[in-house]
């Protein structure tokens, strides 16, 4: 699967579903892209993009004639999913928030208290200011506050920045580290989600995953083992006995927030769910069983022979090709995990189905189409970012055209040959 930005595009008047659909449609049509063979389209949930009448998607559909693949964004999903589980940790994550803004948000306070820092040899030399657009941050805060936490109460005293008996309160610091616990794991799985080349399958397998160290994560607080809540387990060692008593009954609590996101992640993803037998069509249709496909949004194409197709290639030498390519990418993974070379296992899945003859090309037709599916709208929000940086406030006459160029130049993967562009001019000679 690759990404690739095909233009950049202005709304000329409103955001609304109706004017997004018409400026694509016409963008497609002006660039000769068939939209017909479009199969599915990733959005964020926004209520202009899913709307049931006048949203995008809705609109798109019936332009391109023929149904396709909705999909509600990966990522946005699982920070969704961290929010709505984490409603115990908005009262502890505004005093943490205030604290971090009365020290890094005033440049004599952030100063001295990196100064501190640097007299008592901390790895950080400051606090992080938390932004509320991304799960990411807040977790990232969390993590820094924790680490720095004795110095910041050493910091408040001696400045008299206020008064915050919350640090104080053993209760609510032992919640301090058990969310900064489950927040540096949900920052994993959100690091898992990012990044490029990506199929659907394998972003979803990283739910799956988490879903199951969330039924450990739970298990682990029902026995009071904390084994995965380091931070929890080392503040309770350091505590006396009659705080630890005190302590004793927050396991219940946790319970609670454990289960809360277990529910999250369950509700959420049901079109990937509904697809999970039908993705292992992409690495493993040499065993995928037919019947357990999930077809109805790929009708379009015409698959009233797949299931002979699938049984022909099952009992064929071809099903060796895939034996392979499972093997290919375990050695691309262990590679991965060494950090030896960078992988690129959407090319080697590519390869595999390109090997195959076209006696199975609705096969190849509906991989083709799962492995075009776009999991999330990472690829769109990196170009957000890169636009926020070229047309800032300090550039804001920069023409669409011009953004468009320049956004292209920061985003392209294209290496020119420096030195074979300077061999072909020619050198002027002084006279």
């Amino acid at each position: 699967m690759r990404e690739e930005l095909i233009k950049l595009v202005s709304v000329p008047t409103s955001t609304s579903g109706s004017e997004i659909c018409k400026v694509v449609m016409q963008t497609f049509c002006d660039l000769s892209i068939d939209i017909s063979k479009v199969v599915s389209v990733t959005t964020d949930g926004a209520p202009n993009m899913v709307g049931k009448k006048v949203g995008f998607v809705k609109l798109f559909t019936e332009g391109i004639g023929h149904p396709i693949v909705p999909f509600h964004c990966i990522i946005h999903q699982e920070a969704l999913c961290a929010k709505a589980g984490f409603t115990d940790l908005n009262d502890l994550m505004s005093v943490v928030t205030k604290i971090v803004n009365l020290i890094a948000a005033r440049p004599l306070h952030k100063r001295e208290f990196s100064a501190l820092l640097l007299e008592v040899d901390s790895t950080y030399s400051g606090l992080l200011m938390y932004n509320n657009v991304r799960w990411l941050s807040r977790g990232k805060v969390l993590e820094r506050f924790v680490e720095c936490f004795e110095e910041i109460k050493v910091f408040l005293e001696d400045k008299d920045l206020g008064n915050f008996p919350q640090l104080y309160d053993s209760k609510w610091v032992n919640n301090l580290m058990f969310f900064t616990d489950l927040s540096v794991h949900i920052n994993e799985l959100n690091l898992k989600l990012q990044g490029f080349g990506k199929s659907i399958d394998v972003m979803f397998g990283y739910i799956k995953a988490f879903e199951s160290k969330l039924k450990i994560f739970k298990r682990d607080v029902e026995t009071k083992t904390y084994k995965y809540f380091p931070r929890v387990t080392k503040y309770f060692e350091k505590a006396s006995a009659a705080v630890q008593n005190k302590m004793e009954p927050l396991h219940i609590k946790y319970q609670h927030v454990l289960d809360s996101l277990l529910d999250q992640f369950s509700d959420r993803f049901n079109q990937f769910r509904s697809l999970e037998q039908t993705m292992k069509i992409i690495k493993y249709p040499d065993v995928v069983v037919y019947s357990s496909l999930e077809l109805n949004g790929f009708l379009w194409i015409q698959i009233d022979d797949l299931e002979m197709q699938l049984a022909e290639f099952q009992d064929s030498i071809w099903a060796q090709v895939f034996v392979d390519l499972r093997s290919k990418l375990e050695n691309l993974e262990r590679c991965r995990l060494e950090n030896q070379e960078e992988c690129h296992y959407e090319q080697e899945i590519w390869s595999a189905w390109n090997r195959l003859p076209d006696t199975f090309i609705t096969l190849k037709n509906i991989a083709m189409a799962l492995l075009t599916i776009f999991p999330s709208t990472y690829f769109c929000e990196t170009l957000f970012s890169a636009l926020n940086n070229i047309k800032t406030n300090k550039r804001n006459r920069l023409t669409d055209e011009l953004s468009s160029a320049c956004l292209g130049l920061k985003c392209t993967k294209y290496q020119p040959s420096i030195e074979h562009l300077a061999n072909e001019i020619q050198q002027q000679k002084s006279h």
